[in-house]
């Protein structure tokens, strides 16, 4: 995917993170867009996606990782990759 930001992570660090969340597929490339700041249009359509269906996959990371919204989505991610020394 080619959002700006999304090199945040290194790609070998967003494999061991989703490795740990346990999160593949969409779920993974939504939840790299989102930490990335890429809106949910953008997401849409890098994806080929409806916006309802990005909203959606937002909403099962907040509720699997037990968060509220996009700021704490990114502190888990990178608070992951901190624990796994990977940032």
């Amino acid at each position: 995917m080619s959002y700006p930001n999304g090199d945040l992570l290194q790609p070998e660090m967003w494999e061991a993170v989703l490795e740990h969340l346990q999160l593949s597929g969409r779920l993974a490339d939504v939840l790299q867009g989102a930490v990335a700041g890429a809106t949910v249009g953008d997401i849409a359509a890098e994806l080929g996606l409806s916006p309802h269906t990005v909203n959606s996959y937002l909403r099962q990371l907040y509720a699997r990782l037990g968060v509220h919204g996009r700021v704490e989505l990114a502190g888990v991610v990178f608070g992951t990759a901190l624990r796994n020394g990977q940032a």
